[in-house]
């Protein structure tokens, strides 16, 4: 996974404005949770922190209740919002490549991201190109690859209104 460093320079893409809708999931016990969870707090923003069962235990410690929610997670379930809300910026701190059905979940995204949100996977170096031709067919664009580690990709992926294929 990326390092804490490396996400913090990630972070550095959030503007600071107040009531920006934040969603990350970790499925790793990713360390650079403590980081966005900080800014959520310095920008006035609200962070859905969504935990697969592994982490879950960790991750409450979070939960706040005005800023930051903490709720358990599968990649299985069948809608990924929470709260009814769409998101500025979407993380899935979670190796993209080994989800089983990157389809489906690439589509549930789409759903859950504002127009002219962004969505951040990582991935391995190898199953980047795959990660990126999904997220095309699934009408993100402007996906674009970040190079800040050399053990994974952060594939970067823009929703924009009226660019859907039909």
């Amino acid at each position: 996974m990326i390092s804490t460093a490396q996400f913090e320079q990630l972070l550095g893409l959030i503007p600071e404005y107040p009531g920006t809708n934040l969603y990350m999931v970790d499925g790793e016990g990713f360390e650079g949770i403590e980081h966005i969870v900080l800014k959520t707090k310095q920008i006035d923003a609200r962070l859905d922190l969504l935990s697969l069962p592994a982490v879950m235990a960790k991750n409450t410690k979070y939960d706040d209740h005005t800023s930051v929610f903490v709720k358990e997670f599968t990649f299985e379930q069948e809608r990924y919002n929470v709260h009814q809300r769409q998101y500025d910026f979407i993380f899935v701190a979670v190796d993209a490549g080994s989800l089983e059905d990157i389809e489906q979940s690439s589509k549930k995204f789409y759903r859950i991201t504002k127009n002219a949100g962004y969505v951040f996977f990582f991935s391995k170096p190898e199953k980047t190109p795959y990660i990126k031709q999904v997220l095309e067919d699934n009408n993100f664009v402007a996906i674009n690859t970040i190079d800040i580690s050399q053990d994974y990709d952060i594939i970067s992926a823009k929703k924009m209104h009226g660019w859907e294929q039909v």
